[in-house]
């Protein structure tokens, strides 16, 4: 909780409660947030990855690649977040499940060493539902 008031999404309420269940209120940018997400999550309900992008790095790697990341470790270097970073292997499954759902390209370059790029290939329902998220998180 004390997360989403920092971030000015919610706020403690002033009036009288519990001191053991304090009550909080949703602020106008928190409202901004939980309308894009509830757009997001029906767009999730509507589609047939739904499972898929419900883990952990699936949603952020796609919001990377959205951003302009191509490369393996651009990816990794977008999902920073306070010092924490998906792991190489749980990155590298990640992009595997959501290539094999068709929802990501890899494309690989020969040359030595080769070179692997990576693109979002979401349908723009989804595509819209995810870039109003990321609108309404910054």
């Amino acid at each position: 909780m004390l997360a989403l008031v920092e971030l000015g999404w919610i706020s403690k309420h002033g009036g009288h409660g519990h001191p053991l269940r304090p009550e909080y209120l949703i602020t106008e940018e928190g409202a901004l947030l939980a309308k894009a997400a509830t757009s997001l999550q029906s767009a999730l309900d509507r589609s047939e990855w739904s499972d898929l992008l419900l883990r952990k790095w699936s949603l952020p790697v796609l919001a990377a690649l959205l951003g302009g990341a191509e490369r393996f470790n651009a990816v990794r270097n977008v999902l920073t977040a306070d010092g924490v970073k998906p792991t190489p292997r749980a990155l590298a499954l990640a992009l595997a499940d959501l290539e094999s759902a068709g929802l990501v390209r890899r494309d690989v370059a020969p040359g030595k060493p080769p070179s692997t790029r990576y693109g979002s290939t979401i349908p723009a329902g989804l595509r819209k539902a995810l870039e109003g998220v990321l609108v309404a998180l910054t």
